[in-house]
Formats: C-alpha cells, structure tokens, sequence
C-alpha cells in the first residue's frame, strides 16, 4: 500500500447486528466534503464496501454510521 486511504469495508463478525430503519453512513476526510448515504434498507449483515473516495487529494479520515434507536425484541 502506498499513499492515504481512499478505500474501507465494513463487514459483520457476529453475533450481534445493526437493526437499521433509520441510518446513515458517513465518510469524511480532514479537509474535503463528507459523503452521507441512506443506509436504512441495510440488514447490518451485507458487507459495506466503500472504493474510491478522495482519489485526488485527501484520503478517508473518519467514517459512521448514524441512526435511530430501535428497542431490543427480549425472547420469552
């Protein structure tokens, strides 16, 4: 690897997943705009896989995912 980020991918390693109907992927660099992306169909499962951002100048500093609290189903 040579030069900075402009690549990531966010995967799931369970158990555990993000229930998302209401969520939003940020990915920012120091000093360029941020990207923002609607990610409430995502099941928190599939693999985000995120190429090419700030190809010229700057390079991927920061990135989150933002939503809505959603209450846990506790089994019975």
């Amino acid at each position: 690897f040579t030069g900075d980020p402009n690549n990531a991918v966010i995967s799931w390693d369970g158990p555990d997943y993000i229930v998302c109907p209401e969520c939003f992927l940020v990915v920012k660099d120091g000093n360029e705009p941020q990207y923002l992306f609607n990610i409430g169909s995502w099941n928190g499962q599939d693999v985000l896989d995120l190429q090419g951002f700030y190809p010229n100048r700057g390079a991927i500093s920061h990135v989150a995912i933002f939503g809505k609290s959603v209450p846990v189903q506790v089994p019975e």
